[in-house]
């Protein structure tokens, strides 16, 4: 169990997997997002156990591993500030232009793993396994799953 000091005192049980955004929020639709809490759960997890366990740089590298050009980017149309629709950006052209319709670009991020249709070649999974081995991978992939940050 952990303590969070903010907005207020709550104390978060680790030891079973939460996977709020399944629960609450049926992400179909939503692929490549997730919330604060499965992403905690995913790196503590990842930090604290099994045989395979991963050290904060080694999680960090991982990351910095996927390169730049591979982040992925959505165009949305948006009402009120909140994006309405939304599409994989065709990284061959802005958002608002052909075949980009929607005017405004948000960003995904670095994806679990690669897809075509945002034009991403390499996801953490494929870094995870090609600097520190299948196994190391394997337990990247399964604490990922678990948690619920696999989208």
């Amino acid at each position: 169990n952990r303590t969070s000091g903010a907005p207020f005192p709550t104390t978060l049980d680790t030891s079973s997997d939460v996977k709020w955004m399944e629960y609450e929020c049926s992400p179909s639709g939503l692929t490549h997002y997730g919330t604060e809490w499965d992403w905690l759960d995913f790196y503590w997890n990842l930090w604290t156990e099994g045989s395979y366990k991963f050290t904060i740089p080694q999680i960090q590298n991982v990351w910095d591993n996927v390169p730049d050009s591979d982040i992925a980017y959505e165009c949305c149309a948006m009402s009120s500030g909140t994006p309405t629709i939304c599409a994989p950006r065709d990284m061959s052209a802005p958002c608002g232009t052909l075949p980009n319709l929607w005017p405004t670009q948000l960003t995904v991020g670095k994806l679990w793993d690669g897809d075509g249709d945002y034009d991403v070649t390499y996801g953490l999974i494929d870094k995870a396994r090609s600097v520190y081995g299948d196994n190391m991978a394997n337990n990247f992939e399964s604490k990922g799953d678990a948690a619920g940050v696999n989208h």
